[in-house]
């Protein structure tokens, strides 16, 4: 089912930009290991491995799909990107100033709006810039900033 909602994602990518690229411009991204969520991590050791078996099959599937033409289609890797940080926070205890990539930073039960997420909900010691997450499958600011800045890098590269 993985790979088939891959497929039917970039047939979408396809619709919008056409194999000839006479039309729209377009950022497309792979979607994040939920098993690095707090959700993913408060998972069985089993219910991990399907989270990450799943992405996987989506996110591999979708690279097989699409083809990256550097001109019509922009590729923001941030499955990978997200990968590295937690692997270098967990590795070095901090990466531009992120110190917390497995919890969240909100202390508001069931969080599904950001806007719940205020100074006067965070949890003890926690800032905005510490953690990768503002609930359980919500990134934080920071988890914004570092997919935008790959993003705005890529569209700088590109012959939009």
């Amino acid at each position: 089912e993985a790979r088939r909602r891959a497929q039917l994602f970039s047939a979408q990518v396809d619709r919008l930009t056409n194999r000839s690229n006479t039309r729209g411009r377009l950022l497309y991204s792979t979607v994040p290991e939920v098993n690095l969520t707090p959700f993913g991590r408060a998972q069985s050791t089993s219910n991990r491995a399907l989270l990450e078996l799943l992405t996987d099959s989506f996110n591999d599937e979708l690279r097989f799909q699409v083809d990256d033409n550097g001109r019509s289609r922009g590729f923001v890797n941030t499955s990978q990107l997200l990968r590295n940080l937690v692997d270098t926070v967990i590795d070095d205890g901090e990466f531009s100033g992120v110190t917390n990539v497995t919890s969240a930073v909100c202390n508001v039960p069931d969080l599904r709006d950001l806007r719940d997420c205020t100074p006067d909900t965070l949890v003890t010691g926690g800032t905005f810039a510490s953690h990768l997450w503002a609930g359980d499958i919500n990134f934080g600011s920071v988890g914004h900033g570092f997919i935008a800045s790959e993003a705005v890098d890529l569209t700088n590269e590109l012959p939009f």
